[in-house]
């Protein structure tokens, strides 16, 4: 199941996954290899080319250390 973005949201995902990746100083080919995806696919999450599925924001979240709502509206849950 992908999730449906308006074009602003996927602008604003495609950020925080991008952010989150970049400060935990990971490559895209660490992260692709790590939740079990080409690179390719993950380049084209990370750009907004592809929809991404709520399967792979909960094992995004978790290799980023991070709850899934923090990569989907970019607010740390209380």
């Amino acid at each position: 199941m992908a999730l449906n973005n308006t074009p602003e949201q996927v602008v604003l995902l495609k950020k925080r996954i991008e952010y989150l990746r970049e400060v935990l100083d990971m490559t895209v080919e660490e992260v692709a290899s790590r939740i079990g995806i080409s690179i390719e696919l993950y380049s084209a999450y990370e750009s907004g080319d592809e929809d991404i599925p709520i399967s792979v924001i909960y094992t995004l979240a978790n290799v980023f250390g991070v709850d899934p709502t923090e990569i989907l509206t970019g607010d740390t849950p209380k």
